[in-house]
């Protein structure tokens, strides 16, 4: 199982020292986005949206998919090179399956 990189989220918390493992619904998610992005983007991203749907990376699970995509889609909006958001969406979706 995958644990936090090192980095600081908007919250000011490193994931790394949160002391939990990352959930696997998360960990596939974050495999995907940091295809198409910097990884503290890419953690960033799915640390923000976490914290608007109310879980955390550890207890986010495939229920959470579908709120938590809402939320995720404006930073890959921002931070995926155009002409990759369809590909990474259908990645996306795939987590889903």
């Amino acid at each position: 199982m995958l644990t936090a990189p090192a980095v600081t989220v908007d919250n000011g918390i490193s994931l790394q020292n949160r002391g939990a493992a990352l959930s696997p619904t998360y960990n596939r998610l974050r495999a995907v986005l940091v295809r198409y992005m910097s990884e503290s983007i890419a953690d960033s991203t799915l640390a923000v949206a976490c914290r608007k749907v109310g879980v955390t990376p550890e207890t986010l699970g495939p229920q959470h998919l579908e709120t938590l995509i809402d939320q995720v889609s404006h930073g890959i909006r921002l931070f995926c090179p155009p002409d990759k958001v369809q590909e990474m969406m259908l990645e996306i979706a795939a987590v889903f399956e």
